[in-house]
């Protein structure tokens, strides 16, 4: 007997630079097996960094009134003016009922859809995990040491002050999903595993023949380093150990016939980088976060490639078999919740060290990362 056929008005909620293949990966592997007709998709970005990623988007509608309430909390947050302004806007959605779709970069804007949106009885939230990071134990966690409780407070004060029911909060409590890489330690809710989607998403994103990097040993060769971000903080120890680390291997004498290319993340200050590396400009060239990593490994013929210990790229790059490196800096605690070196190298064992150029760096062991990566795609 057929399923019924669910339909759905899909509202993706943006706060983080926009990834399209990994929402759509993510979301063809939770509805694979069901009876779904997709009706309408908007994308509303929560901050001007995922608002920039998704210019000349058709589906996308930006209003910088939901850039006004992010970070924490405070008695601004409360304001009538505010809030009635972000209501009228909000209700404009509302000739449907949606599904919040969320990457779990949680903003208070979006607390405010929560409370006065029209949402789908049946589906009303679906919580994808923002890399490694599970977030029904973290969410825990913050409900141990209240963290979580002003924010539920805020909650219930919107819904309350422009006189509606409290059954969207407490629906969304009870029936939202979160799709996470592995079974949370305490599964309070419902969720469903998508696996390595984020791996998967970066190895497509290189657009290579059966996934698989050779370069050309007839052609001049390239080393691909790949910058930890410690240049978009003002993490001074950040900076300092990240650029020890570039220095040794530009100083490495090894490669004294390669070029160097550069990728950075996005927002880093690519002229502070230029300073810190004066001395060795004309060895190198640099791309910014505009440039895809698949068009900077062809163009270049890299050979080898560098990366952050912390960074899921160092998994994807060896996937695809070009021999990458992971360098170790000194990464601030709170930027390393979602770390897959913490949540996958390490519990999974899968790394090994090496010594280069007087330098510790760690290596992957492709047949166990493989064999983890293959039984994730099924």
């Amino acid at each position: 007997m057929q399923k019924d056929v669910l339909n759905l008005n899909l509202l993706y909620l943006v706060s983080t630079r926009w990834s399209k293949p990994y929402f759509e990966l993510a979301l063809k592997k939770f509805f694979k097996n069901s009876n779904i007709e997709f009706q309408k998709r908007l994308i509303v970005p929560l901050s001007k960094n995922a608002a920039d990623s998704l210019i000349n988007n058709p589906d996308v509608i930006i209003n910088e009134i939901f850039f006004q309430i992010n970070g924490n909390l405070n008695r601004s947050n409360f304001k009538e003016s505010i809030l009635s302004k972000i209501k009228s806007e909000i209700n404009l959605f509302n000739n449907y009922q949606w599904t919040i779709v969320t990457d779990n970069e949680m903003r208070n804007s979006e607390l405010l859809f929560y409370s006065f949106l029209k949402i789908n009885q049946k589906l009303p939230l679906l919580v994808l995990d923002h890399g490694l990071t599970n977030s029904q134990d973290i969410k825990f966690v913050e409900y141990i040491l209240f963290k979580r409780l002003f924010r539920n407070f805020y909650l219930l004060y919107c819904s309350l002050f422009f006189g509606k029911k409290i059954n969207n909060l407490l629906l969304i409590k009870r029936k939202r999903i979160y799709l996470h890489f592995k079974k949370p330690l305490l599964p309070l809710f419902k969720y469903f595993n998508i696996g390595l989607v984020h791996l998967e998403r970066e190895i497509k994103s290189y657009c290579l023949k059966n996934n698989f990097y050779k370069p050309d040993i007839t052609k001049k060769k390239s080393i691909l380093i790949l910058t930890c971000g410690s240049y978009r903080y003002k993490y001074y120890k950040f900076r300092k150990d990240s650029i020890s680390c570039y220095k040794n291997i530009l100083e490495n004498k090894n490669y004294k016939e390669f070029d160097f290319i550069f990728k950075t993340k996005e927002r880093e200050n690519i002229e502070s980088i230029k300073k810190d590396l004066i001395m060795y400009k004309s060895k190198i060239k640099i791309f910014d976060d505009k440039h895809s990593i698949g068009e900077i490994i062809k163009n270049n013929n890299v050979h080898f490639a560098y990366t952050s210990h912390q960074s899921s790229t160092f998994a994807s790059l060896n996937l695809i078999k070009l021999k990458t490196f992971g360098y170790f800096v000194n990464i601030p605690s709170n930027l390393t919740k979602g770390s897959i070196f913490l949540n996958f190298y390490k519990p999974y064992k899968i790394f090994r060290f090496k010594t280069i150029n007087n330098f510790k760096y760690m290596i992957l062991d492709y047949d166990k990362l493989y064999h983890i990566y293959s039984k994730s795609l099924k």
